[in-house]
Parts: C-alpha cells; structure tokens; sequence
C-alpha cells in the first residue's frame, strides 16, 4: 500500500512547461526509485524467512521419509540432519508450529530423550496454543512413559478436549488414558461423555460409533 502511494504521487503529479510538455523533475525520479527499494527491502524482510524456512523444511521432511531402509533398519544419520534441518526452520519462522511438531516426531522416532521430546512439543504448543494435536502429542508421549506423570497427561488431554470437546474419539482415548492411570471412574464418566457427543451427531454422520463398538463401551460403565 505505502508503495503504490509513493509511486502515485511520483507519477501522478504533471509539472506543465512553458511549452506545454509535461515534466518530471528528478527529484521525483529518485523519490520513486527509493520507494521501489524500500518496497522491495520490506517483501524481502517479509518473505525470505518464510522461503528459507520452508525450503528447510522440506528437506527435512525428505530426509524423514527416506530414513527408514529398505532392510527396516533406521538411517540415524539422516533422522539426525531431519531434525537440524526442522531445527532452520524454527530459526527462521519460530512463529510456524509445524517445525517444532516435526522436529518432535523426529526425536521419538529415534527414540530420544523424553525431555527433548517434551521441549520440542512445548515450543509447537507456544507457538500454536490452539491446535489439539499437540496437546494429544503431548499426553500420549507421557502416557508412554515408564513412570507417565498423571496431572499432565489428564491436562494435556483435558486441553485438547477444550479444543474439541465434541471428538468422541478423543474422549474415548481420554477414558483409556484414565484406566491406565488408575483412575476407573473418571474414565466411566468420560465414556458416557463419549456416547452422549456421539448420540448429538447426525444419523449419517460416518464418525458416529457403530453399534458394536457403543455396545462395548457400554460394557465398561
């Protein structure tokens, strides 16, 4: 918007001579070369960032795909530059929480540290509060723990239900989340949450439950 004001106001303004022509004098000239640089600095300040973010990105991705061998054993050298290369483009576009999602899949995937995992999918969390996944992410990973921390896995899944609180599949792995953890009744309680969303849902909605599988459910209140 700036720039196209400047270079109307450069080229719109006619200075008339004597001899009727019409006359640009220089000082407009550079005024319009200057706005064009700073235009052209602005997008790529703007734009760059994203591009090599992005670019990064997907060679990460690349990386991560080709990783696993055709023998089913793992390319440790190549989950390692996969998660440098999501590490880029953190550094270029902190703002994009896939990068930091990606990076954490990475890291389970070579199985390491749980509190490196868990550093990566708080940075997705920072930097996207509102996309549930992460949240799930989060509290299967802790669930997958030896010793799983139950307030956080609970707070996690509690938050993405926030998020979606009519996911029936989500609260039904919520009530599995619970029993493992020890806590029977909470987990009944999220059942029937489950099957009170699931009877709200259209007759010829396809995730509504099928008999079989609310019958079993119904089997564990």
């Amino acid at each position: 918007m700036l720039f196209c004001f400047l270079t109307g106001s450069v080229l719109g303004v006619r200075w008339p001579s004597v001899a009727g022509a019409t006359k640009r004098p220089a000082w407009r000239w550079r005024a319009l070369t200057m706005a064009l640089m700073f235009w052209l600095g602005a997008a790529a300040r703007m734009w760059l960032p994203t591009l090599f973010a992005e670019l990064a990105a997907e060679r990460g991705d690349e990386l991560f795909r080709t990783s696993l061998m055709k023998d089913k054993t793992t390319d440790l050298a190549k989950l390692d530059a996969a998660f440098a290369a999501y590490q880029e483009a953190m550094r270029e576009q902190p703002i994009n929480a896939e990068y930091a999602w990606k990076a954490a899949n990475v890291l389970l995937y070579k199985h390491a540290p749980a509190t490196l995992v868990k550093q990566m999918v708080d940075a997705a969390i920072a930097a996207n509060p509102r996309a549930g996944k992460y949240f799930v992410f989060k509290a299967e990973h802790e669930l997958r723990q030896t010793k799983p921390d139950g307030p956080e896995v609970m707070k996690a899944y509690q938050t993405a239900l926030g998020l979606s609180p009519g996911d029936v599949q989500l609260r039904l792995a919520y009530a599995e989340a619970l029993k493992k953890l020890g806590d029977g009744d909470f987990a009944k309680e999220q059942y029937r949450e489950a099957l009170r969303w699931d009877d709200l849902l259209p007759k010829d909605e396809p995730k509504r439950l099928t008999e079989k599988k609310r019958k079993e459910i119904e089997g564990k209140l």
